[in-house]
């Protein structure tokens, strides 16, 4: 039986604690249709082990790379923080088109909302928040 057929079925993280293994893969068990619980239970039981020993080669190679300096998740942030600020400029850049209409911010905002604009947090703009904003713009 393939190990991701385990984990499909639930027996992932917090690992298989007895019971009928039929109750959850019916008769047909993947490789193995005839297996019996013993031989389940012990399938089930490397595969535990196997995520035991990835998590554990992953966690020693990432302290490995941290104490060589590397800074661990910073491009994931890096861009994260850059898209967040590119939509914000974008959403500023609206509402001072909309300013110089004469529209007023509690209107501004609700246009932001309903054209899918959100601040750098994900919030939806409100009329205090483009006062901020468009201050300091």
């Amino acid at each position: 039986m393939h190990h991701a057929l385990f984990d499909g079925l639930g027996f992932g993280k917090a690992g298989f604690k007895g019971g009928d293994f039929s109750a959850h893969l019916g008769k047909d068990s993947g490789d193995r249709p005839n297996a019996s619980e013993f031989e389940l239970n012990i399938i089930a039981s490397l595969a535990q082990e196997e995520r035991r020993l990835i998590s554990e080669r992953t966690k020693a190679a990432l302290a490995i790379r941290k104490e060589q300096g590397a800074v661990l998740g910073q491009v994931g942030r890096q861009v994260a923080a850059t898209k967040a600020k590119e939509a914000t400029e974008a959403a500023i850049n609206r509402a001072t088109q909309l300013k110089e209409e004469g529209t007023s911010l509690a209107k501004i905002a609700d246009i932001l909302n309903a054209e899918g604009f959100t601040t750098s947090r994900g919030s939806s703009w409100t009329k205090q928040a483009l006062l901020a904003r468009l201050k300091t713009a």
